[in-house]
Parts: structure tokens; C-alpha cells; sequence
């Protein structure tokens, strides 16, 4: 079964939104951010060294960022019920293309 580790405030939010809408089951384990720091808690880099959100494990596979996720899930659960949708938006890269809309940007 997939274990999805979710920071509060990341972008796991849509890993979790695609696998509601697949109907895939998974396990969910929260992870609150640092009050003073906002950076995740050192539990997450025992998942991942990096620490960063979203990632899942499956078995002995560990994935991070939701656009590797989203290609991984296309890869791994096509019996899974994917919703159809224009030539156009496809291809699983196009999830990681709608970040760059959507993410403020920073400023320096």
C-alpha cells in the first residue's frame, strides 16, 4: 500500500487529490511543520534526506516530488480509472508544467 507523508502547507495536497480520484488506497501520515522555522521536521529526512514534501513510499520504492509521483502512479496503477482529457494535457509532465502557473513567486 502507498504511505503518503504529508507536510501541512506542501504540495502532497494534489498526490492526495489524484489518488481520491483514482480510488487508490493509501496510508496517511502527517508531519507538522516547525513553528519558529517553518521547515519540516527531521522525521521526514528519515524518509527522504531531503526532508521536502511530497513523497510516498510503496513497498521499498521511496518517490519524491509530485511530478516524479504522478509518472510513477501513470506507471504503476494502470489499471486505475484516469480520467480522460485532451491530447494536450496527457502526458503526466503536464501536472509539474501547472506548478509554474499556480506558485507565487518569491521574492528576493
Amino acid at each position: 500500500m502507498i504511505t503518503v507523508h504529508h507536510l501541512e502547507t506542501s504540495r502532497s495536497q494534489r498526490i492526495l487529490w489524484l489518488l481520491e480520484e483514482l480510488g487508490v488506497p493509501y496510508e496517511l501520515k502527517i508531519y507538522q511543520r516547525d513553528k519558529a522555522t517553518k521547515l519540516a521536521p527531521p522525521e521526514l529526512k528519515k524518509i527522504h534526506p531531503l526532508g521536502k514534501s511530497p513523497v510516498i513510499t510503496d513497498g521499498g520504492e521511496v518517490i519524491a516530488e509530485s511530478g516524479a509521483i504522478i509518472e510513477y502512479l501513470v506507471e504503476t496503477r494502470p489499471a486505475a480509472t484516469w480520467p480522460t482529457c485532451s491530447p494536450r494535457c496527457a502526458h503526466p509532465s503536464t501536472a509539474s508544467a501547472a506548478s509554474g502557473c499556480t506558485t507565487p513567486r518569491a521574492h528576493s
